[in-house]
C-alpha cells in the first residue's frame, strides 16, 4: 500500500514517486494507454527493459517499441531525458492546479 493506503501494483502508481491518485492524473494528463502507463511505471520503478518485458509478458522487442514511442511522445532522447520530463510535466499540473505537495 502507499503512503495513501491504495494498494500499489498493476497500473496504479510508481511507489516512491507518485500517489496514485497523482498517477492516475500523470497518465490522463498525458493520454497514454493502460500499457504505456505500465511501461512508463516500471521506468520509473528503475527496471529495465528486460525486466518489463518479463513482468508484463511481452516480447522484449514489444517493449523496446513502447520504449522509442514514449520517447518520442515525450519529446526525449533517452530515458533518463524521458523520466525527467514526466517529472516536469506533473510539476507543471501540479503547479496549474494548486497541488498541496509545494512542488
Amino acid at each position: 500500500m502507499d503512503q495513501y493506503g491504495e494498494t500499489i501494483g498493476q497500473g496504479t502508481a510508481p511507489p516512491q514517486v507518485f500517489s496514485s491518485a497523482e498517477w492516475r492524473g500523470v497518465v490522463a494528463s498525458l493520454e497514454l494507454s493502460p500499457q504505456q502507463a505500465r511501461v512508463m511505471e516500471l521506468m520509473l520503478e528503475g527496471k529495465s527493459d528486460k525486466q518489463i518485458a518479463a513482468e508484463m509478458k511481452l516480447r522484449f522487442s514489444t517493449v523496446r517499441t513502447y520504449v522509442s514511442r514514449l520517447f518520442a511522445r515525450m519529446g526525449a532522447s533517452d530515458r533518463t531525458d524521458m523520466l525527467v520530463r514526466v517529472f516536469a510535466h506533473f510539476r507543471r499540473e501540479c503547479r496549474a492546479q494548486g497541488c498541496p505537495r509545494n512542488c
